[in-house]
């Protein structure tokens, strides 16, 4: 068992299993002697979000005894500045490749303690070098296969930083202040999830950009990653220079592709970081649509979508949702082949007009600095 890194508070904090990643989360007294037969706390951790459960409230609050999830601080800790689980010996599982690096969410990490879910792991890749390689770009591409946590639609999280409400709905409602920390996805008329149908195709855009270059950090490559939207957005934000998170919408229509876009509201263009950061989120979005329509791909709404997300809401550098087709579109393996190709047109465009690429020089700590042009408009 790990040792004790918490300290257990009268009021009842919340703590999360270290020995299982999607145990759910239950009153301190409760986690210990089920974990450990005894009352001590050895082998656990805390976590600064919260499962809800029929006896607690959708949006839980400090007068019903809950914690809330981005509340966790260093008065929850001993000789922590910080609440959130960073694995301290995370095992490779099914990662491909001898270079294949595992990165956890870093609990001093900006926004790091809104997450609820982040015990699991992404995975970096970077490109081969020498004779018989593309040469490196020295850009890190973030391929986030949407959905794909078990449990993850049990917890909520921070929609905004601020602690704003949403201002558009999608899965969550508009005016929400919580939303939920990842959702299961839809699923196809033949029983593929969503989730796999969107692992198809982020499998195929991680080989497709290795090869002409970049590093690549993938989110997920299994069937499940415990990481909540939150920890996926902010790991990125740390360790790429570029976020993509893929998606199938849950409508039946065929419609087309489209990207989740910043909404026109004032208030939320104005909070931090979307004020610093929405117009590369715009120029990322335009690029990837443009390279689908190039490809013979029908847009929906000329491709673009105003939504309020948890991912853009948190992001530091350019991301977007993208929603490649829905329920009733082809998500074949040669299908999904063929989107991650267009995804890769959409990725060379926009570094094409939007970024100046420094050398391999300008890395520091692992992650590249890129000089960002004005954005298209």
């Amino acid at each position: 068992m790990n040792r004790i890194i918490a300290k257990i508070r009268k009021t009842g904090i919340l703590l999360l299993a270290a020995a299982g990643l999607g145990a759910r989360l239950v009153s301190a007294a409760d986690v210990i002697q089920e974990e450990t037969g005894n009352r001590s706390g050895e082998g656990l951790q805390i976590v600064s979000g919260v499962k809800l459960n029929e006896t607690q409230p959708k949006t839980p609050s400090p007068e019903n005894g809950a914690m809330l999830p981005g509340m966790a601080g260093p008065e929850d800790a001993e000789g922590m500045e910080g609440a959130a689980i960073i694995p301290e010996n995370p095992e490779r599982g099914d990662i491909a490749g001898e270079y294949g690096e595992p990165v956890g969410l870093d609990e001093n990490w900006e926004w790091a303690l809104n997450s609820a879910i982040h015990t699991g792991t992404a995975t970096l890749y970077r490109a081969e070098e020498g004779p018989d390689g593309p040469g490196r770009k020295g850009i890190t591409v973030c391929v986030n296969a949407g959905h794909g946590c078990a449990g993850g639609a049990d917890y909520q999280t921070l929609s905004h930083p601020d602690g704003s409400p949403k201002v558009t709905g999608g899965t969550n409602v508009e005016g929400n202040v919580y939303s939920t920390a990842i959702s299961t996805g839809t699923v196809f008329a033949d029983g593929t999830t969503e989730a796999e149908a969107n692992l198809m195709t982020a499998l195929a855009l991680k080989e497709e950009l290795l090869a002409d270059g970049y590093d690549v950090l993938m989110i997920r490559e299994g069937e499940d990653v415990q990481l909540d939207n939150i920890a996926r957005t902010v790991i990125a934000n740390h360790c790429a220079d570029l976020h993509i998170a893929i998606h199938f919408d849950s409508t039946q229509s065929d419609k087309g592709v489209y990207f989740c876009a910043v909404p026109e509201d004032w208030s939320y263009r104005q909070m931090e970081p979307v004020s610093s950061h929405y117009q590369e989120h715009m120029a990322l979005g335009q690029a990837l649509t443009d390279a689908f329509s190039q490809n013979g791909y029908a847009l929906f709404e000329g491709g673009a979508l105003p939504m309020d997300l948890t991912q853009t809401s948190y992001s530091t550098i350019p991301s977007v949702d993208i929603e490649i087709g829905d329920t009733a579109s082809d998500h074949s393996p040669e299908a999904c082949a063929g989107y991650a190709r267009a995804l890769k047109d959409g990725i060379d465009r926009y570094f094409q007009e939007n970024v100046t690429i420094h050398s391999l020089s300008a890395y520091e700590d692992g992650c590249v600095m890129l000089a960002c042009k004005q954005p298209s408009s």
